[in-house]
């Protein structure tokens, strides 16, 4: 298949296809370097392993310390709350849903009884909501079919000190992606097409050069819009 579906991507593909034909490789920034830096020492910490010599060559500062401590604090309760009985975090996982196959990783993934509590860690200062979370159901979609006991979701960010939960039922997440069946049917058959939102043009490549978001900008931002 020629588009790679990242459930990273998922807010931005899942509206505008098109916005596929403009992925370029992610490059390392001294910000996605210390993202990754701060996850390691969060699993490290979950795993009870060792960190002390990781945290000195690091060297992280007082708000990352808080950070990963109060997160660390958070899964835990979390746990606690829905009575887990079998914990992963940062595990690569391999799925496939309609046409495609895709990769990722859950930071920690609690299931306890009918439940599942997945949570991600955010470590920019840019803020991610937990409603609609496109990343979240793509995981809970998995997630539900390799645990089909699972009943109920509870889909969470962790950002800044504090957990963002919402509640849901499997389900919910099968409706939400028999609803975009069309979508995964669009990109399959490259029929690509321009849906400028807020919420897909904000991370896409060509955000400053889109005619189609010029386009829907000039004509003030309506709910739907194809070019």
């Amino acid at each position: 298949m020629k588009y790679a579906l990242s459930p990273s991507k998922a807010h931005r593909f899942l509206r505008c296809t098109a916005s596929l034909l403009h992925d370029k490789k992610e490059e390392e920034t001294p910000a996605t370097i210390r993202g990754r830096q701060l996850h390691e020492y969060a699993y490290l910490k979950l795993t009870n392993q060792d960190y002390e010599e990781f945290a000195e060559i690091h060297q992280f500062n007082d708000y990352e310390e808080n950070l990963i401590n109060c997160y660390v604090n958070a899964v835990h309760e979390e746990a606690i709350r829905i009575g887990a009985t079998k914990r992963v975090f940062e595990k690569k996982e391999s799925a496939s849903l309609y046409f495609f196959n895709f990769n990722y990783i859950i930071d920690a993934l609690l299931i306890g009884g009918d439940t599942a509590s997945i949570i991600d860690l955010k470590t920019g200062n840019i803020d991610v909501e937990v409603e609609k979370n496109e990343q979240l159901l793509f995981y809970a979609h998995d997630v539900s079919i390799k645990y089909p006991k699972i009943k109920k979701f509870r889909l969470s960010i962790f950002q800044k000190m504090r957990m963002k939960t919402q509640e849901i039922q499997k389900q919910d997440i099968i409706d939400f992606f028999l609803e975009k069946y069309d979508i995964f049917e669009e990109i399959h058959s490259e029929d690509l097409k321009y849906r400028p939102s807020e919420k897909a043009c904000q991370w896409c490549a060509i955000k400053n050069t889109c005619i189609a978001r010029a386009n829907w900008i000039v004509r003030g931002k309506p709910d739907e819009y194809e070019v």
